[in-house]
């Protein structure tokens, strides 16, 4: 899955074409199935929980259509659709593009064992890249409401927040690259689309 910075690149280029979504309450919504985070890497069962995550993509697609279908009058309708547009973009990612990075890094003669390791830091470096991370910090310094969502409570969702607005030192990248970021922001909004024809049916 993405790291956080991934996160918010994709959903800036998603929210410069689709204007009413440049707003921090979706941005936060972007941030929050991470939260449970906010103490150091969580244990699997509250990671999986967040993103109401399946080992089958297509079970996590449905999980995640559904909670969004069953909550999103629940919540302010941008923090909620952020929340979608996250698990969205995992899903998508560990789907299409997962094997296609490790690959690269394979060729690198890095190990199976480390390659994982190797894409996380490569995903870290890239995202401290991210030039337009200061618009979205300046959004999201204005949040003023928080909520509880599945297993995250809204003072872990503020920690985060608070975390993620912390600058970054620029790194080199190799593997990760603006291609995968651009491709990987236009299937999301595919998705999407497809989800919002359904859930209008």
């Amino acid at each position: 899955m993405p790291n956080i910075r991934i996160h918010e690149e994709v959903a800036f280029i998603y929210a410069k074409k689709h204007k009413e979504y440049d707003n921090k309450q979706f941005y936060l919504g972007v941030l929050a199935p991470d939260a449970v985070n906010v103490e150091g890497f969580a244990p699997k069962i509250e990671r999986w929980t967040s993103h109401q995550r399946n080992k089958d993509y297509n079970t996590w697609r449905e999980n995640i259509i559904k909670f969004y279908k069953e909550n999103k009058d629940k919540y302010n309708k941008h923090f909620i659709y952020g929340y979608l547009f996250h698990v969205l973009t995992d899903i998508i990612y560990d789907d299409k593009y997962y094997l296609d990075v490790r690959e690269k890094i394979l060729n690198d003669n890095i190990s199976l064992e480390d390659s994982h390791n190797i894409m996380r830091q490569d995903m870290d470096n890239y995202g401290s890249n991210f030039k337009e991370f200061d618009h979205i910090k300046n959004k999201l310094s204005k949040i003023d409401e928080y909520y509880n969502i599945l297993n995250i409570d809204k003072d872990q969702l503020k920690k985060w927040k608070e975390v993620n607005l912390e600058e970054v030192e620029i790194t080199k990248y190799k593997y990760i690259t603006r291609t995968i970021i651009i491709n990987l922001e236009e299937d999301v909004e595919k998705e999407l689309h497809n989800i919002e024809n359904k859930v209008r049916v």
